[in-house]
């Protein structure tokens, strides 16, 4: 059946044979198992009933452009490709089933038509080049069960999101309101793309459900060259994969992640704004090994959400440590050279806000040992927060301090009770020093409060607690009196008490004492401002 027929036929122009495939009456436009020769001009043609084409095959093009329909199916046909930039759809736009094979072309170009109902690619269709929504204006749903190939061929940092180089666009589409990929409301399939998937910069107001299916670079990946390899490092990172899911700066109800089969490339978050994450962690997270998957990177910069939640078809895992694995799942660069603080401090806003404080902390904790380990943190901030990190775990882990005073004290009560044996603790009274007796012979009185180490430490390293050891004893200074291990420990080797000979000669108890004063201050501190709150809010700022 010749193509410019069917087109007069539907304007009018010409009367049909009741003996013709092509049926048109009051129910609308119907032409099944026919092979159309020329293809099909609708272009700027108006029809307010139904056209449907069954099992037919086109050999042109379907040309759509800046026609107003009442709704429009293709229904296990075969098509070269369809045109309908700036159409005009009342009801439904469906191609169900068949196939489109225009590679390295427009498969679909809807790049701003206008539907009021759905966009359906469903029942398995297979399309062999650019499927573009660009721009379009849809009432209700979109959604893609089938498999889309347009592995993308030399593009460049300035080009690869552009329709032509991608399996799917639908840059800056408004979608009413939700985007579905493998949606089994419809008949048996598996959503498959080859290339690269891109709704930057759309809006969608239910949000988007990938539910199965796999996203690849098929046979042919990107071929990277020097200008290729321009770019920030999430579009070297996509360019080379060849590959990836493209959201950024979405604006979206909830993003549903579940089920999914292979993923290669890059998922970008950057910038989307999203009411509720479901993720059963398979986008990111091979399902049998439970570990990242390999060639793929998420990109979070800027990406703000409310909660994560379960979904009906699988639960959302909210352990700190599966959402710290989600976070280190992002490009290499973000982690390390170009930090990125911002997914981490919203991870943990959002966990807090769920209840799990100890999970907020401890990604806050990674947070800041990652960006000191990066490239733009400053050398004096290296020194400082690492010494932090180790002393109060960055204000996150202030339990830290207390196994640091419970070292320092039982090594203080090693050191004091030590020196006190080799005679290099003296009293602290200056009536006892300036007695005769105590010089002659170096023995304190017997009512003397005697040296317990124990005490003497807790003594030194607790500031506001008084065991009143401190005001009666003190390590002697650097060579006022030499100890002698040997008499002290006669058991011991000689090279032993060499060595505690030339260690506790005055200088290591005097030091080791303002040393332990000094920490005593400082975990003190740290406890404070950790129990009130004030350690992990400076973190966050």
């Amino acid at each position: 059946m010749d193509g410019t027929l069917i087109r007069q036929a539907i304007l009018g122009e010409v009367a049909l044979q009741s003996d013709m495939a092509l049926q048109i009456d009051s129910h609308g436009v119907r032409l099944s198992d026919a092979t159309v020769e020329g293809g099909l001009d609708l272009t700027a043609v108006a029809y307010d009933r139904p056209i449907l084409f069954e099992r037919c095959t086109f050999l042109g093009a379907i040309m759509l452009t800046r026609s107003k329909l009442d709704s429009f199916s293709l229904k296990d046909c075969r098509m070269l490709c369809v045109d309908a930039r700036g159409a005009e759809i009342h009801g439904d736009l469906t191609i169900s089933g068949g196939s489109l094979e225009n590679p390295g072309q427009f498969a679909f170009n809807g790049h701003s038509m206008s539907v009021n109902g759905s966009v359906l690619f469903v029942d398995d269709l297979d399309a062999a080049g650019a499927v573009s929504l660009a721009w379009a204006q849809i009432g209700r749903r979109v959604v893609c069960n089938g498999t889309f190939r347009n592995p993308p061929q030399q593009v460049t940092a300035l080009n690869w999101f552009e329709p032509i180089h991608c399996a799917i666009n639908g840059f800056g589409v408004r979608i009413g309101k939700s985007l579905s990929f493998n949606s089994h409301m419809h008949a048996a399939g598996s959503f498959r793309a080859e290339g690269f998937v891109v709704f930057a910069n759309a809006t969608i107001t239910d949000g988007i459900y990938f539910i199965g299916g796999s996203i690849t670079a098929g046979h042919a990946a990107a071929q990277t060259t020097a200008v290729q390899s321009s770019g920030d490092s999430a579009t070297r990172y996509v360019i080379k994969a060849g590959a990836g899911l493209s959201l950024h700066n979405v604006q979206m109800g909830e993003l549903v992640l579940s089920g999914i089969e292979r993923f290669e490339g890059l998922l970008s978050l950057r910038a989307a704004v999203i009411r509720t994450i479901a993720d059963d962690a398979t986008f990111w997270r091979d399902p049998v090994t439970g570990l990242a998957r390999s060639g793929m990177a998420i990109e979070l910069d800027g990406c703000t959400y409310r909660a994560f939640t379960h979904n009906m078809v699988s639960a959302t895992p909210v352990d700190w440590r599966v959402r710290l694995q989600w976070l280190k799942a992002q490009i290499p660069q973000h982690l390390s050279t170009e930090f990125r603080s911002q997914p981490f401090t919203q991870c943990a806003e959002v966990l807090r806000k769920m209840g799990d404080d100890h999970g907020a902390r401890m990604i806050l904790f990674e947070r800041e040992r990652l960006r000191l380990q990066s490239g733009d943190a400053r050398l004096w901030d290296r020194i400082v927060g690492r010494a932090f990190g180790v002393v109060a775990g960055h204000g996150y882990k202030n339990y830290y301090a207390l196994y640091w005073a419970l070292g320092i004290w039982l090594a203080g009560a090693a050191v004091f009770g030590i020196a006190n044996r080799l005679g290099e603790m003296r009293p602290a009274s200056e009536h006892v020093i300036v007695d005769e007796t105590y010089q002659r012979t170096g023995r304190v009185p017997s009512d003397y409060e005697p040296l317990k180490a124990v005490l003497f430490s807790a003594d030194v390293l607790l500031p506001i607690v008084d065991f009143s050891q401190k005001r009666f004893w003190l390590p002697r200074d650097a060579g006022e009196r030499a100890p002698d291990a040997a008499r002290a420990f006669p058991s011991q080797p000689e090279w032993l008490t060499g060595s505690l000979n030339w260690l506790f000669a005055g200088w290591f108890p005097k030091l080791y004492y303002y040393f332990e004063i000094a920490m005593g201050w400082v975990l003190a501190s740290i406890a404070v401002a950790g129990f009130s709150g004030h350690l992990a809010r400076k973190g966050e700022e």
